[in-house]
C-alpha cells in the first residue's frame, strides 16, 4: 500500500516527523530509503492546516505553499 511515487506526511513538528523517520519499519520502506517522503508542517507555516480544513480561502494558500514542495521532491 505504501508502494507510491510520493508519500506526503502532515505533520506537528520537526520532532514528530524525525519519530516517523526513525521508525525501523519506515526506514525499511523503499519510498523512504529513495527519499520520496515529503513530511509538511500542520503549523509552522500552516500548509498542513490549510489542506485539512479546506475553505476558499485556505485553498489557494495550500497550493501556493505545497507546489513547490511537491515539485521539489519530483525529478
Amino acid at each position: 500500500m505504501l508502494d507510491v511515487d510520493l508519500l506526503v506526511w502532515l505533520s506537528e513538528d520537526e520532532v514528530a516527523s524525525q519519530r516517523v523517520r526513525d521508525e525501523p519499519l519506515y526506514r525499511k520502506l523503499k519510498v523512504a530509503q529513495d527519499k520520496r517522503d515529503l513530511f509538511v508542517p500542520y503549523n509552522e507555516p500552516p500548509i498542513g492546516a490549510a489542506i485539512s480544513f479546506n475553505t476558499v480561502l485556505s485553498i489557494p494558500y495550500a497550493i501556493d505553499k505545497l507546489v513547490p514542495l511537491l515539485a521539489s521532491k519530483v525529478k
